[in-house]
């Protein structure tokens, strides 16, 4: 979630530069943004679980880094995110704000309130961070995943400093598919309510006095389903890593089962080969013996018992190597 480092809020005001406050002062933070209640405050502070609030003059947030309160009128970034993109985060959300405002001034097109250009920004912003990191793990993961099926298909033996990047790259898949979801949990609780959908303009409730009505949300229905497309988008290109590591862990398990197989028969096979040779060593054994039984002066002995005792061997070693392939040992 936040990096603990960064202490640093900032807020920013519809056509006015961004203000910086000190995190340690967030007291000023519930003075400027009145009718806070101190829970809600809480549950954006702790950053436990990603979550959208919405009160009658307030939208809390709290998705991934992206934690912020947001009025009719100005965007609270609690404790800034360390940006994963190139750029200083504080000026990626002044701009966006600012292309929003822009956007929104085309003729025959009605400008969007302050709390959705705001609440669009610091979903779009999560998106990028979330994106940038998955951007940033591909190339690393492919490459190592790439690495690890060649050393496997060479039969190299180290494969350890490849096998703890990859468990590195993992965890850190596992780090993203849970910010993801968390996110698209909290847009998808919103879209689920009309309700909170309709409390979130804040600028119309400021103004009458009144909330909309339920059926009324249609600019809010369509933000987020717009973030939730790209959250969707996002979650799919993270299962599709988590796939592709499952087949290469599938191919490597594969490659290592058949590896231990072929040990495994070579092994069955030399003890068959020295069983088969122990019926030499026994006949080697008994003829050693400093003992007389008339049969060393007999002529051509030597060569008949050698010749006998190699082929005993053989037909024991062939004996066994037919069972083995009748029992589908190899």
């Amino acid at each position: 979630m936040s990096n603990a480092a960064h202490h640093e809020s900032v807020i920013f005001r519809d056509g006015q530069p961004p203000e910086r406050i000190e995190q340690k002062d967030s007291w000023k933070i519930r003075a400027r943004i009145g009718g806070v209640r101190a829970r809600d405050l809480v549950a954006v502070e702790s950053g436990r679980q990603d979550t959208i609030l919405v009160r009658p003059n307030v939208i809390l947030t709290n998705v991934g880094d992206c934690r912020a309160l947001i009025t009719k009128d100005s965007l609270t970034m609690i404790d800034m995110p360390v940006c994963r993109t190139s750029g200083n985060p504080c000026e990626h959300i002044d701009r966006l704000l600012t292309r929003q405002d822009e956007e929104c001034q085309e003729p025959h097109e009605e400008a969007l309130p302050f709390e959705f250009r705001a609440l669009d920004a610091v979903l779009e912003v999560e998106c990028n961070q979330l994106r940038a990191s998955v951007e940033i793990l591909k190339p690393e993961f492919f490459a190592d995943l790439q690495l690890l099926t060649e050393s496997i298909q060479q039969s190299m033996s180290n494969h350890t400093p490849v096998l703890l990047r990859l468990l590195s790259h993992n965890k850190r898949l596992f780090q993203l598919e849970k910010e993801v979801c968390g996110m698209k949990r909290a847009v998808e609780a919103v879209l689920m309510s009309d309700e909170d959908m309709a409390q979130m303009y804040l600028t119309d409730f400021a103004s009458d006095g009144k909330p909309r009505s339920l059926e009324d949300h249609t600019e809010a229905e369509v933000l987020f389903e717009q973030s939730l497309y790209l959250i969707e988008e996002l979650e799919r290109e993270v299962l599709q890593l988590k796939s592709i590591a499952r087949e290469t862990e599938e191919f490597v398990n594969i490659n290592l089962n058949s590896q231990r197989n072929a040990i495994m028969t070579l092994s069955l096979k030399l003890n068959m080969g020295m069983l088969s040779t122990s019926v030499l060593a026994c006949v080697a054994g008994v003829f050693g013996m400093n003992l007389s039984s008339g049969l060393e002066d007999a002529n051509g002995m030597f060569i008949g018992v050698t010749a006998s005792a190699v082929t005993v061997t053989g037909v024991l070693l062939g004996t066994l190597l037919r069972r083995g392939r009748m029992l589908r040992l190899w």
